[in-house]
């Protein structure tokens, strides 16, 4: 399953929010995230046998079991389930300002790093094609900034789904405020307080919960038991960070501790001055014209390789990299609706299939030009990677297959565009790497602008 299957599956299982009543912040937040516990019920009910060999895609390979009816998160004796937006609705909100895209945009990247300090990956599950938004957006009915996206712990083999809350003092005693938001006391819900070495300081609030998710009361009443963990900070301006983690295979496992979550909850720079926020100028970064990249493919192949025999520019077509032929299980360019190219030439006797990979960041500076964003986005997961930094908002990636195609791509990562590009090349007809060096790709990918 790639990364486009499970924007697809997440979009059905959040299709058709219903409207927020008139209530408190916290009750926005709490009711919101039980609708998202009671919709997210229905993802991971079915064909779990298959779930083993699905994991070893890159996206989270998840199963959706029903439609879009409602579905019941509460356990025995668990809270109310209005059903409340507080999803990400995977469109860009129209009502922010530039302030607070700005913070949006600096709590992603703050997020992405955290998130990656503790053995995690973020990835879309929105849109299917092209650009999307899934970032952090500020909700002024719940005071606060939100998130929402799905998480990959490829160590470990935790695929979850991550939300976060920063929400502003509201007048309550924090310690009762923050028991409230992870419903302490409730059923099969353990809360922990960790005020570390100064008592009088930040506090900070450990949860491991059990929750019973029910996607059908005729097939299964029993539900499923989902672990989830969490932690809530409590800084010393009142505003209070929540990041929670919920599994989302329904294994009944999850390795990431609270702990790892408070770390998280730590990296957000609530109250530092955001970057100033510019417009982009390219309509949500979209990529340059298919045509005029595909001829800059064959122009710069050609350059690179005099007597070179190359197809027509007209010939090089662009399409979804899951319809690309399947040389083996598994095997992605990229990530995150990344479309593929092909241009087959004939370089000194030898059939070389040159292909042009093109990606989306899913927001501006998606990460920045960090070696945690560049390789991400390159895939390297499940490749040699070699990373170098350009300037402080492109980096170029190096990756080499050795298994599956072998041979070398370079990867530019231009996050200031964002967009990620790159050219690599693969021998036809042979099971050998071509003889095609970095450097000739490096050419190529310098000259698509």
């Amino acid at each position: 399953m790639n990364p486009d299957d499970v924007r697809g599956l997440f979009d059905e299982a959040l299709d058709g929010a219903d409207p927020v009543p008139n209530s408190g912040t916290d009750d926005i937040v709490a009711a919101g995230r039980r609708r998202v516990r009671r919709r997210r019920a229905a993802i991971g009910t079915g064909a779990m046998a298959g779930v083993a060999a699905l994991a070893a895609a890159v996206a989270i390979p998840l199963a959706l079991s029903g439609g879009s009816a409602p579905f019941d998160a509460a356990g025995p004796g668990g809270r109310e389930e209005e059903a409340v937006p507080g999803a990400n609705s995977c469109e860009a909100p129209d009502d922010q300002s530039d302030e607070q895209l700005a913070v949006a945009a600096m709590y992603d990247q703050a997020l992405g790093t955290a998130v990656t300090a503790i053995g995690g990956s973020l990835g879309g599950y929105c849109a299917e094609t092209g650009p999307e938004y899934g970032g952090f957006y500020f909700d002024a009915e719940a005071d606060g900034y939100r998130y929402e996206e799905a998480a990959i712990f490829l160590e470990s083999g935790d695929h979850a789904i991550l939300r976060v809350d920063v929400l502003e003092p509201d007048g309550t005693e924090a310690s009762a405020r923050m028991e409230g938001l992870a419903d302490c006391g409730g059923p099969d819900v353990q809360c922990t307080w960790d005020l570390g070495e100064n008592e009088e300081g930040p506090q900070m609030l450990l949860v491991e919960e059990t929750r019973t998710l029910i996607a059908d009361e005729q097939e299964r009443p029993e539900g499923d038991r989902v672990p989830v963990r969490a932690a809530l900070l409590e800084r010393e301006d009142g505003v209070i960070v929540h990041v929670e983690l919920e599994e989302a295979l329904r294994t009944g496992e999850l390795s990431t501790t609270p702990q790892q979550l408070a770390d998280v909850a730590r990296a957000i720079p609530v109250g530092e001055e955001a970057p100033e926020y510019e417009e982009d100028d390219t309509g949500s970064y979209t990529l340059p014209d298919d045509a005029d990249l595909a001829q800059a493919l064959v122009d710069g192949i050609a350059e690179q390789f005099p007597g070179a025999a190359v197809p027509s520019a007209a010939d090089v077509e662009f399409t979804a990299q899951e319809q690309t032929e399947a040389y083996g299980e598994g095997y992605y360019y990229g990530n995150d609706g990344t479309r593929i190219a092909y241009a087959d030439a004939t370089v000194d006797g030898e059939q070389v299939r040159f292909f042009l990979q093109v990606t989306p960041l899913e927001s501006a500076g998606d990460g920045g030009a960090s070696q945690e964003a560049a390789e991400h986005y390159a895939n390297c997961a499940y490749f040699e990677c070699e990373y170098s930094p350009l300037d402080d908002s492109t980096a170029l990636v190096h990756r080499t297959s050795v298994d599956v195609r072998p041979g070398p791509a370079s990867i530019e990562h231009r996050a200031a565009d964002g967009w990620v590009v790159g050219v690599g090349a693969e021998s036809l007809g042979s099971t050998e790497a071509p003889s095609i060096d970095f450097e000739a790709l490096d050419a190529i990918v310098g000259s698509l602008r």
